[in-house]
């Protein structure tokens, strides 16, 4: 059975530092498969604040990004 892709490989940003994909679901769900994360030490750990969302790839797909995009219209949309 083949997997569409919805975000290609990439990498996320530190602190974790995750090489990953996403597969999207029949029911339409993404999944991320990833490896090759840093170990956070839970001791002294403080939360972590970033507009990066990739270090590198995690290509959105067209139709993701149509997705995306409908998505941040019907936001606007709604009523307050």
């Amino acid at each position: 059975m083949k997997v569409p892709l919805s975000l290609g490989l990439g990498q996320h940003p530190d602190p974790d530092g995750t090489f990953s994909f996403y597969g999207r679901t029949p029911s339409g769900f993404d999944f991320e498969i990833g490896a090759g994360s840093k170990e956070i030490e839970p001791h002294g750990w403080r939360p972590l604040s970033t507009s990066m969302t990739s270090s590198w790839g995690h290509k959105p797909r067209l139709q993701l990004r149509l997705r995306m995009a409908a998505a941040m219209i019907g936001r606007r949309r709604a009523p307050l």
